[in-house]
């Protein structure tokens, strides 16, 4: 097969593949799990204002760009294609959505890094930063998501809420989200359906 026609033919199965994402996006269709804890309600109903973590998540989108090939009748690529997608600005939405004061990140907080165990003194001092700024609790996301097919993507994702003062879990979900489109649809299920036990302050 020359250039030409591979290219040629490479571009009508990306419109495709487009256009299969367009069409799609208006309504989706969903697969959806999640499992929760509230671990200190009195402590969570009093909270009114959090920070979001920055979330960032590595989305592997080799079974897409593989299906976009095939549909051209074209041999795929052998690399793996990973990026990392910056989504704080999902569960802040939802949060908002909820009724919660959800304020800005302190940049002086820096990172806080996702451990099972009790926080460590860098923690500690980015929970008083954070504090500081006004924020009652703090919200920390950790996923992945993927998408298998041209139509099938899948994502998951765990969080926990935690007591800005004391550095104490208040909450923590797992969730995953299954769409038949991409564009970030199925992380977006997977952060709703991860807080929907969190219903906003009285």
């Amino acid at each position: 097969m020359g250039g030409a026609d591979m290219i040629g033919k490479f571009a009508v199965a990306l419109r495709a593949g487009g256009l299969v994402l367009l069409m799609g996006a208006g309504g989706c269709a969903y697969g959806l799990s999640r499992t929760a804890e509230i671990i200190n309600p009195e402590r969570l109903a009093r909270v009114r204002s959090v920070t979001v973590a920055p979330f960032r998540y590595p989305h592997r989108w080799t079974g897409f760009l593989r299906g976009i090939y095939r549909s051209a009748e074209i041999d795929p690529p052998a690399e793996e294609k990973v990026e990392r997608i910056e989504a704080t600005f999902l569960p802040e939405g939802v949060l908002v959505a909820r009724g919660y004061e959800v304020l800005k990140w302190p940049a002086a907080a820096g990172e806080m890094i996702w451990r099972e165990e009790a926080p460590e003194a860098g923690d500690r001092a980015a929970l008083l930063k954070v504090l500081t700024s006004g924020a009652e609790a703090v919200l920390m996301l950790r996923g992945r998501s993927e998408c298998r097919e041209i139509r099938h993507c899948v994502a998951e994702v765990e969080m926990k809420l935690i007591d800005a003062e004391g550095g104490s879990v208040l909450w923590k979900s797992r969730a995953e989200g299954e769409t038949l489109i991409g564009q970030g649809n199925e992380m977006l299920a997977a952060v709703e359906e991860a807080l929907a036990d969190l219903t906003g302050p009285p």
